[in-house]
């Protein structure tokens, strides 16, 4: 009867998911064949009205079904899958999943993927995902150690159990989480499990989700940050990594004399051409990097604000032209556009050389040079965590960081690679017709799209320009194309196609 809707509310009237709990609390009857059957019958009618629902999120009502799992040393599993089947038909509503949003009900959930039954875990997985839609429900799963208890159940060998629980990852992942799941080792974990990372569907996909929220983590087990990929206040680089990628204060706990290795961190800080109000300046100023807020207050005051320049540039007014005027606009736009970031990705190009050419007249920046530099910081500094901004003398590595710090915060499309011994900087210049004298043959797209940016251009930061992408002068910048990425975890195998040219 609950199938049919008419019926379904009609009974809801009657009281019917009243009686039903009544029913299930009572501890005299049976469970098999009574209690159990009450149980389906308040999932079917949550499932079919949201009247039901709404009556059984009800204290009274509600105690019934939440007891179930409560008491589960002298409740039956079935009974317990039902309860939190139960939950997902409450979840589909808005009302009651507001009603649910509460710490006691999410801590519930995670004792219950605490259990051994496996399906019992997948349900509670199903349910938390749902209430992970909300910001509220993030919050308290991360407060409640909601991660902790992810990252025990992700070493069961299931297969549909990990793929519930990379499914909650996905729904639930914060910036504070991604720290958890860091610092608790479990993106160590999914990284390295190639086994699980084949098996399940989802698994590459929740990588990606912490990666997203964590991307120092991600430049460490990737070599990589795309286009797409923001450093922000706290970004850190390891210049030596090693078999796993620690938290930042794991670094500077364990740091001892004599400082062998250092880490390079960004911290930005306000600007000082951002209006806001003095008093709501944090109180971590004192940890900026004056250094970095001053490039990037020069750059600011040279390029003018991402945002007000955008403002302020010319655009296009919806009016109904002929198309072949709309594409005359159009290609003007684009090649306004072009113009003007390519030269911004050239000056600051120009810029990051300038400012890491060394300390002494010479320039003298070879690997010696800068090794003696980050030394005499280490010891002036009585750390191995470096401000990015006190390096004046840098190599590849130190030069592709600071140009990716301040391409994120002054709108120039960037992306950092490392590998091959060193670390370059990739930009996206959108092009709507390149030169034919310019395109390397191999590395054009036909019909790729003007909207969507794809890397083009490599930076020279020894120089200080642009290089095409796939040219000789790129494939100094980057090296051989079949290089390995320099990344934490198992060391790459040895490649010899350098001694290739050679024999």
């Amino acid at each position: 009867m609950a199938r049919l809707a008419e019926a379904a509310v009609r009974m809801c009237d009657a009281g019917v998911v009243e009686a039903l709990a009544s029913i299930l609390a009572d501890e005299r009857a049976a469970w098999f064949d009574v209690r159990i059957n009450a149980l389906k019958a308040l999932g079917e009618l949550t499932r079919a009205t949201a009247r039901a629902a709404t009556a059984l999120v009800a204290p009274k009502t509600f105690s019934a079904v939440v007891n179930v799992n409560k008491k589960y040393k002298e409740t039956p599993v079935e009974a317990q899958r039902l309860a939190v089947q139960c939950y997902i038909n409450l979840l589909d509503y808005h009302e009651t999943m507001r009603a649910l949003l509460t710490p006691q009900f999410i801590q519930d959930l995670l004792h219950i993927l605490q259990r051994i039954d496996i399906k019992l875990k997948i349900l509670a997985c199903s349910a938390l995902s749902m209430l992970m839609s909300e910001d509220p429900g993030r919050q308290l799963f991360t407060s409640k150690g909601g991660e902790k208890i992810v990252s025990e159940n992700l070493k069961v060998e299931h297969l549909g159990l990990r793929t519930a629980l990379c499914n909650l990852i996905l729904a639930s992942v914060t910036n504070a989480g991604a720290v958890v799941y860091h610092g608790i080792g479990t993106l160590h974990y999914m990284v390295t499990n190639r086994q699980a990372r084949y098996a399940v569907s989802a698994w590459e996909a929740a990588l990606e989700s912490v990666f997203k929220h964590n991307p120092s983590a991600k430049f460490a087990y990737t070599g990589r940050l795309d286009v797409t990929d923001f450093t922000h206040d706290g970004f850190y680089v390891q210049k030596r990594i090693s078999d796993r990628f620690p938290p930042l204060k794991d670094i500077v706990r364990d740091a001892r004399r004599p400082f062998k290795d250092p880490v390079f961190v960004i911290n930005f800080g306000k600007s000082k051409l951002a209006s806001e109000p003095s008093h709501e300046r944090s109180s971590s100023d004192s940890k900026v990097d004056s250094n970095l807020r001053n490039y990037l207050d020069n750059l600011l005051s040279w390029f003018g604000e991402p945002e007000s320049s955008c403002k302020g540039s010319k655009s296009m007014q919806y009016t109904e032209v002929d198309e072949s005027e709309y594409e005359v606009r159009y290609r003007e736009k684009c090649h306004e556009v072009s113009t003007t970031l390519k030269s911004r990705a050239e000056q600051l190009a120009e810029f990051v050389v300038e400012q890491m050419c060394g300390l002494t007249e010479e320039r003298d920046c070879s690997m010696l040079s800068v090794d003696l530099h980050l030394a005499d910081l280490m010891l002036d500094l009585n750390t191995s965590v470096l401000p990015l901004g006190h390096v004046r003398c840098g190599g590849p590595l130190e030069r592709a960081l600071l140009y990716k710090a301040l391409a994120d915060r002054v709108a120039v499309p960037c992306a950092l690679c490392r590998g091959g011994g060193g670390a370059w900087c990739e930009v996206a210049v959108p092009e709507s017709d390149p030169d034919e004298d310019e395109i390397i043959p191999g590395t054009a797209l036909r019909g790729y799209p003007a909207g969507l940016l794809r890397v083009n251009y490599i930076v020279d930061l020894e120089r200080g320009r642009l290089v095409r992408a796939g040219g000789a002068d790129a494939q100094r910048v980057c090296g051989v194309t079949c290089s390995q990425r320099y990344v934490a975890g198992k060391s790459p195998d040895e490649c010899y196609c350098d001694a290739l040219f050679y024999v």
